[in-house]
């Protein structure tokens, strides 16, 4: 399902579950893990988030929403698992679909 928020930390505190997300995944070229790494897994998990960064990343999403209060560089911060989907992009930007 697809959720519309107000604001970054919207998506946080305002999940339609009770007791919010249990697993929130944070998708980053930065990201200090990689689905490449051998054994990556997820593990159970009862409400997943993912979260996709726009052009500029979540990390500018941080940035920029003042009820978060943080910086860009605190971003993985709020997620289970920071994670770099496509650790060779050759690119700024990669498309979702990708």
């Amino acid at each position: 399902t697809t959720r519309y928020a107000e604001s970054f930390n919207a998506v946080f505190t305002e999940s339609p579950f009770e007791g919010g997300y249990d697993y929130k995944i944070g998708t980053s070229e930065n990201g200090t893990k990689s689905i490449e790494e051998p054994g990556f897994a997820i593990p159970k998990f009862g409400h997943l988030l993912i979260v996709l960064g726009g052009v500029d990343g979540i990390e500018d999403c941080v940035e920029n929403d003042d009820e978060l209060g943080m910086s860009s560089s605190e971003a993985a911060k709020l997620f289970d698992l920071w994670l770099n989907v496509c650790p060779s992009q050759g690119s700024r930007t990669i498309r979702t679909e990708e």
